[in-house]
């Protein structure tokens, strides 16, 4: 890969957690792109939540469908450090959390 690629895009992996979700981001400039792969689909919502740098507090930024695999956070500011993780609901109202992974947007 070239090294303008490797520079524009770094992909960050994250280890599955108890409602075995697999979640990564996806950092190309801005936006901050979130991804995962649920290995047990029955969910009833999916909570993003957000925090700024390492100490901060995490805040809901989006809830998503049964069925998203994807959110794409268009807020996140270049030169910013975050960190997310994806809430799982289930039908019997389990929270389940994903890892946390980390994302620093740059600017084009």
């Amino acid at each position: 890969m070239p090294r303008s690629a490797r520079t524009r895009t770094r992909y960050l992996a994250a280890a599955a957690f108890a409602c075995l979700m697999t979640v990564a981001a996806c950092t190309t400039y801005r936006p901050v792109q979130l991804a995962w792969e649920d290995q047990n689909p029955n969910k009833t919502v999916y909570r993003i939540e957000r925090r700024e740098g390492p100490t901060g507090s995490y805040r809901l930024i989006a809830t998503l469908p049964p069925g998203s695999t994807a959110f794409t956070d268009a807020e996140a500011k270049a030169g910013a450090q975050y960190y997310y993780r994806v809430q799982a609901v289930t039908p019997d109202g389990k929270v389940l959390f994903s890892n946390e992974i980390a994302a620093k947007p740059t600017a084009p």
